[in-house]
């Protein structure tokens, strides 16, 4: 990491820094200022593409970015506790142990899925009737091996608006509306994960290469997705989950 490497063997003019190895023991690392000036640069050029405003930063890899405190904690708390109360009313068959771990799902999307040729749906042809959903046709899919012909889950459509608010469009599938808080907070979770979709998408967009802040050699191959341009749109619509 040097930028001089003659001057690695100088103990005088080397700075000591004391870092956590992964087995616990604390190290003693003797740096040049050069090394120590590297470093610090380094940790500034991490720094320097942090959204301060919406707590979330590049994440271990370009075009990848978190949050670890997305939510505050009165929302967090908040959260659980109505997480810890819509459990209580779950069967106990949503319930399943593999080895020592007790997992339990929240939000099912498979226990009460449209069933082609059962489930009922209003008939566009004739208004106000209803008729069993068709089976959809997959000739002019490029994936049929990915689609069921016999179920598929029921998406909840949110309006994310100019602002960036996430608001449910229709009630998520085995969450009854009484729930209304658990709704306020899934709409709030969407609505801060909004900028982290939008940075996403902005890096991934071709007008935006990825600058490298150190320059040379590299063993990460370049891609170039076809058509780019054409799929990147300002994320101002409908999200489905």
């Amino acid at each position: 990491m040097s930028r001089n490497p003659r001057s690695v063997g100088r103990r005088s003019s080397c700075r000591a820094m004391v870092v956590q190895a992964e087995s616990g023991y604390n190290l003693r690392v003797l740096l040049t200022p050069n090394q120590a000036e590297y470093v610090l640069e380094e940790l500034q050029g991490y720094a320097s593409p942090r959204d301060v405003e919406n707590n979330c930063q590049v994440s271990c890899f370009e075009r990848i970015w978190e949050s670890q405190a997305i939510l505050d904690s009165s929302a967090c708390a908040s959260l659980n506790y109505q997480l810890s109360r819509f459990l209580e009313t779950l069967p106990h068959k949503l319930a399943h142990r593999e080895g020592d771990e007790l997992t339990r799902h929240i939000i099912d999307p498979y226990l009460h899925p449209l069933i082609y040729g059962r489930t009922l749906a209003y008939n566009l042809a004739r208004e106000g009737f209803l008729r069993p959903e068709l089976v959809p046709d997959t000739t002019d899919s490029t994936s049929p091996d990915f689609l069921s012909q016999k179920f598929a889950c029921l998406p909840c459509d949110f309006l994310i608006s100019q602002d960036g608010t996430a608001k449910a469009l229709s009630y998520i599938n085995n969450l009854h509306p009484c729930y209304s808080t658990l709704y306020h907070h899934f709409e709030e979770l969407l609505s801060k994960c909004v900028p982290m979709f939008e940075h996403v998408l902005t890096d991934l967009h071709a007008d935006n290469p990825n600058k490298e802040r150190i320059q040379g050699p590299s063993s990460s191959a370049e891609w170039e997705e076809a058509g780019a341009s054409r799929f990147f749109v300002r994320l101002r619509g409908l999200l489905c989950v």
